[in-house]
């Protein structure tokens, strides 16, 4: 909320631990009335369309397999002209095979898009991609 300098903010994470540490350090920070947590599937959480004045991903997408879906929500909880912010495990330009089953048999993802195809499928859910 400081950081973002918004007023509000709702977190949501499929893991009840993660949410149960959400919810002591926002009382620690003297921020409960303004961070809110839902324990949930991302791509069923139950939050409002266009709600969010902003959605905001670290890292967290590579583990979904179909990453069309994931965009899908982002879009249809942001608010028409909101941003939509996330990093990534992206595939890498220049990568050869053997590096990239190198970095594959060390992180187990269902899928690893290019930016391009992220931008894509960002582009196919309603969004402008700059």
């Amino acid at each position: 909320v400081r950081l973002c300098g918004v007023d509000s903010m709702t977190g949501v994470d499929i893991a009840k631990k993660v949410v149960e540490t959400g919810i002591e350090r926002t009382a620690e920070e003297g921020l409960s009335d303004k961070i809110a947590f839902v324990n949930a599937n991302a791509l069923q959480s139950g939050l409002p369309d266009a709600s969010a004045d902003f959605v905001y991903s670290k890292d967290a997408w590579c583990y979904l397999p179909d990453k069309q879906l994931i965009v899908d929500q982002a879009a249809r909880i942001v608010k028409p002209g909101g941003k939509i912010l996330f990093t990534d495990w992206i595939e890498g330009e220049g990568l050869s095979d053997e590096e990239a089953q190198r970095f594959l048999r060390l992180m187990k993802f269902p899928a690893i898009p290019t930016l391009g195809e992220y931008a894509k499928m960002l582009e196919n859910a309603g969004c402008t991609v700059k």
